[in-house]
């Protein structure tokens, strides 16, 4: 399968919703962009998680998730 910003952002999610001890992969695109990592993928990958979430940050797009469950 390949990796696009709608699979990156699917797995995200899933992830999110699972794991709540940072390793999932919202967290790890707020790590990537604090530390001024950017990959081809990473403006639509947060723009995905932005859409499917109705989030307006990744942190808020991270809380709904957790929430909602």
């Amino acid at each position: 399968m390949p990796l696009d910003a709608e699979v990156l952002a699917t797995l995200a999610i899933e992830s999110a919703r699972q794991l709540d001890n940072g390793r999932d992969g919202i967290s790890y695109l707020l790590d990537a962009k604090r530390n001024g990592i950017v990959t081809p993928l990473s403006a639509s990958y947060e723009l995905e998680i932005l859409r499917r979430t109705e989030a307006t940050t990744l942190g808020d797009a991270l809380m709904r998730i957790r929430v909602r469950g």
